[in-house]
């Protein structure tokens, strides 16, 4: 583990190490027999610049999204190489906050890319009692969620078949709000919560970019969060991320000739960065 410390008021702030501690149990307990190598995990400071060494022409794909930002402490990132044809590695970021040598998490952001095109921007939105992944562009123009369904707007045969599956759907969208126990009962909780309902991306959405599709999905954690002992969801992210590649690859779009448009706060970019990094370009 790398670890960079941000000096502050005298000292050094850092994520505590039973934070750490309890993220590496984590991992192993939701993947157990399913990492092909030990998983990366690093801290970067919050003063970091998140956007250094990223294209020009990247840059153009995002939209910052200020209103999603967290006065985090630190920032924590995990790179987890998997033992799996469909999905081999998902990247996570999530902000963290220090206090009193306590570190609380935040909502973290998973990424994943497919080497298999989507043909535009797709967008999780609830229709009816279902989450479905809808076309942004198609919502952006002012169609309403259920139109787009009802009138058959989206042509993607792996989007179609997403949203025919009850127990995929069910799994694109992720708590966007948790409570983290604090450390003596009858102390409280911290309230964290995602403003899903500000942010275009939704909870979960496909972007196509240079012949792949990236895929990204939040969540705000378990109800087994605790200070000092993170807990999401992370097998339960990867089994989403694998059931839309699985329709991508089998269902391939024709690949769009424009990158599709990135959603970005702080930590996207943190988790976007490395994945997009090391994607090899596909013929369009």
């Amino acid at each position: 583990m790398s670890t960079n410390l941000r000096y502050k008021k005298g000292g050094f702030e850092m994520v505590s190490q039973k934070f750490v501690a309890f993220l590496h149990q984590l991992i192993s307990r939701e993947f157990k027999g399913m990492l092909a190598q030990a998983p990366d995990v690093r801290v970067l400071g919050s003063a970091e610049d998140q956007y250094a060494g990223m294209a020009a022409s990247l840059k153009t794909s995002l939209v910052p999204f200020t209103s999603t930002s967290y006065q985090a402490s630190e920032f924590i990132y995990v790179r987890l190489n998997l033992a799996d044809d469909v999905v081999p590695s998902m990247d996570f970021a999530a902000p963290v906050l220090n206090v009193k040598e306590t570190s609380v998490q935040g909502v973290a952001t998973f990424v994943a890319a497919v080497p298999a095109p989507a043909a535009e921007t797709y967008v999780e939105r609830m229709v009816g009692w279902k989450y479905q992944l809808l076309p942004y562009n198609l919502l952006k123009a002012g169609n309403k969620p259920k139109a787009i369904v009802k009138q058959g707007m989206i042509r993607s045969n792996a989007v179609n078949q997403i949203n025919g599956n009850k127990k995929l759907c069910n799994k694109l969208r992720a708590p966007n709000s948790s409570n983290v126990e604090k450390p003596f009962p009858g102390r409280g909780h911290y309230s964290i919560k995602f403003d899903v309902d500000n942010y275009p991306g939704g909870m979960f959405c496909v972007v196509p970019f240079k012949g792949n599709s990236i895929l990204v999905s939040r969540e705000a954690g378990t109800h087994k969060s605790k200070v000092d002992n993170p807990s999401w969801a992370l097998k339960e992210r990867f089994l989403a991320f694998k059931g839309v590649a699985s329709a991508l690859k089998q269902y391939p779009d024709r690949a769009s000739l424009l990158d599709g448009q990135f959603f970005v706060d702080t930590t996207l970019q943190i988790a976007l960065v490395p994945i997009l990094a090391g994607l090899e370009e596909r013929p369009i």
